[in-house]
């Protein structure tokens, strides 16, 4: 092979790796987002927080859903209520006597063992009907 063969190839390389580099920083085709899920339907609850209890004192809710809660306080004094198990999204709220909060909680965790604590002890229970496996995965 010649000088001039050399030359050919070594500035076909050099344009080759600049046309590649090019290629490579070009921006990319953002691809469409898919459509968003619609929102999760709603089950609406109204609980009765006394001084040490709750009414009614077992509740229902389906996975997935949302649960509209009203929660009222008909005790003497402020009371500490919270949702064991639901913690990360119902965090510890202080009901003060003849209080109406309202809330909404995604219902994302199944189970029959979510306890409502009211001043730090078991009042009252939540079942969350459901399966936790993604419909047809065995």
């Amino acid at each position: 092979m010649t000088r001039a063969a050399y030359l050919r190839l070594a500035v076909l390389f050099v344009v080759l790796s600049i046309a590649l580099t090019l290629f490579g920083r070009r921006p990319r085709h953002i691809q469409s987002l898919a459509p968003a899920p619609p929102p999760a339907p709603i089950d609406t609850l109204t609980l009765v927080f006394g001084d040490e209890s709750v009414t009614p004192p077992a509740v229902q809710g389906t996975l997935h859903h949302r649960l509209a809660l009203t929660l009222i306080a008909t005790g003497t004094h402020a009371t500490r209520v919270s949702l064991s198990g639901y913690e990360h999204t119902f965090a510890e709220r202080l009901l003060s006597p003849g209080s109406t909060t309202r809330d909404t909680v995604v219902l994302e965790l199944p189970g029959e063992d979510f306890a409502w604590m009211v001043g730090g002890k078991p009042a009252g229970r939540l079942r969350v009907a459901g399966s936790h496996l993604v419909e047809g995965h065995r």
